[in-house]
């Protein structure tokens, strides 16, 4: 598989070639600094089952494939949130509800609870709760299940016509100056029925307030059984785990994770020095990790909020899942995480490319700091 030695910006190379879900392929493409050498990253159609989309949330181009995603919808989106107010987006869910497709959204109201006290300033009116309010086919609901009520709606998944579906590690916020890391997967109900039959029903089962846990071995949901099938997949690394990740400070996790080094597996994790501001909750777990003989490198370019796991190059967990406790969850209650396993060979390739250009972007960055 190649290895990239260096990493530039990713862009797109106009906003009119991209197609989601038609017979055109991603122009998904890599510039160098000076901006005059274009290669492709996605080499196979976007509507190809487990198409990988790579997004930097400051860039207006990478948001493209979600908006031409939704407006695509002919009957019904379903969607689950935890921070919704890009303008593309709200405006592109707004127009084909205009059209006549069904919209529903689960969200949590950690988010928009001064817009309940009356306040009318911009980022009030974006919110889920309002900007839909007087909408005829809009239904917002935040979520009400008994045993999540103390947790957050955290899952970032969208379900289109009840055909296809991304999910994603990202939230569907307005862009900022912050170039975040973040990727979404398409899927396709025909490549994978059942799974996709279950992604609905849990869709169902939250919207009225229900327990459902899926069996797939495709999705992996928070809280309920979550935290076995994470660290089953951490024990199951024979060679290799490379982990983008926003928080790392799981004790139960962080202790497999050493495990597997000492075991021989190569451990990659590129984060944010300080992702929650200047405190630095993560730095006991990281230094654990380093001592055990694991690879650590603070991303200072991207803000790396993704949460994706690449194991052995053959597949990856892609999600909303966060390693700290209340985000992987336990049998008694957590967060509503909502995440996917990768197993296609050209979207594993892609995924592995993608964190060597950043691991090594992150690496030389080191270099230079310590010169």
């Amino acid at each position: 598989m190649e290895r990239v030695q260096h990493r530039s910006l990713g862009v797109f190379t106009s906003e009119e070639n991209i197609k989601v879900g038609g017979s055109a392929s991603l122009s998904f493409c890599i510039s160098s600094s000076q901006g005059t050498s274009l290669r492709p990253l996605v080499s196979y159609s976007a509507k190809s089952h487990e198409s990988i989309w790579v997004i930097r949330a400051c860039d207006k181009a990478s948001r493209v494939p979600v908006v031409k995603f939704i407006e695509q919808a002919e009957t019904s989106i379903d969607l689950w949130v935890y921070k919704l107010n890009d303008p593309n987006i709200l405006a592109a869910l707004k127009g084909r509800v205009q059209c006549g497709v069904q919209l529903r959204i689960i969200t949590c109201d950690n988010h928009y609870k001064h817009c309940l006290d009356g306040a009318t300033d911009e980022s009030v009116l974006m919110n889920p709760f309002v900007y839909f309010k007087d909408l005829e086919g809009v239904e917002v609901k935040k979520l009400t299940h008994p045993e999540l009520e103390k947790f957050q709606q955290h899952g970032k998944a969208m379900v289109v016509d009840a055909k296809k579906a991304i999910v994603t590690t990202g939230n569907w916020d307005r862009l900022g100056g912050n170039p975040a890391r973040d990727f979404v997967v398409f899927i396709d109900a025909s490549e994978i029925p059942t799974a996709f039959k279950e992604l609905q029903k849990l869709f169902e089962a939250d919207w009225s307030g229900q327990k459902f846990i899926p069996t797939s071995p495709k999705l992996l949901i928070g809280p309920f059984g979550q935290r076995a099938r994470l660290s089953a997949f951490v024990q199951g690394a024979q060679k290799s785990l490379w982990m983008y990740q926003q928080s790392f400070n799981d004790p139960e996790l962080s202790k497999l994770c050493i495990e597997a080094i000492r075991r021989g597996v190569e451990f990659r994790l590129l984060m944010m020095e300080f992702p929650f501001g200047p405190k630095n909750d993560n730095e006991f777990f990281q230094q654990q990790i380093v001592d055990a003989g694991g690879e650590l490198v603070f991303d200072r370019t991207n803000y790396v909020h993704g949460k994706l796991f690449i194991r052995d190059g053959e597949m990856a967990y892609l999600g909303s899942c966060n390693f700290y406790p209340g985000s992987v969850g336990a049998e008694e209650g957590g967060n509503r995480e909502i995440g996917y396993i990768v197993g296609r060979p050209e979207a594993i390739a892609d995924l592995e490319k993608t964190f060597t250009e950043d691991w090594m972007q992150a690496v030389s960055m080191k270099f230079a700091d310590s010169a």
